[in-house]
């Protein structure tokens, strides 16, 4: 606590971060995801809207939807119950919801996903877990709306 903010926390006295994470983090892909952009740490939870405007990664819990340009990595205790759209998707963790990609989705080895996918490309590890309906192709991926989809006629 410091006198001119009695409600400040004082972080010298915390001390030193006992391990550390890598500078980088990368899936089998070898894309790599800075430090920086992870944005709910291992064991850490968020709710709400998410803009993923660059490379983001998901180690914790995930309350609602993440929608952006950029990239998003799921690590394998990684969950997220919402809508995702993005970029390209890489998860080893666990995706509630409807997920909409413009490149490439990727589900490693004990990933699970429980809800619909569309991207133009799609790679399923073994041991990957998914139900939900495929819209796969280039043709196929438009902006998804909050609405739900029609199923195909």
């Amino acid at each position: 606590m410091s006198a001119a903010d009695p409600d400040a926390m004082d972080l010298d006295s915390l001390g030193e971060a006992v391990g550390s994470a890598p500078d980088t983090i990368s899936g089998r892909s070898g894309v790599p995801v800075a430090e920086d952009d992870v944005l709910v740490p291992p064991g850490g939870a968020f709710e709400g809207q998410v803009a993923i405007t660059g490379p983001t990664r998901i180690e914790g819990s995930v309350r609602g939807s993440l929608r952006g340009p950029g990239d998003l990595f799921v690590g394998a205790h990684g969950r997220i119950e919402g809508r995702v759209e993005c970029e390209s998707l890489e998860s080893a963790g666990e995706i509630v919801g409807p997920v909409s990609v413009r490149t490439r989705a990727r589900l490693e080895a004990g990933a699970r996903l429980d809800g619909d996918l569309c991207a133009p490309t799609v790679v399923f590890d073994e041991a990957a877990v998914w139900n939900g309906r495929a819209l796969v192709g280039a043709e196929r991926v438009v902006e998804s709306s909050d609405e739900p989809s029609e199923p195909p006629s």
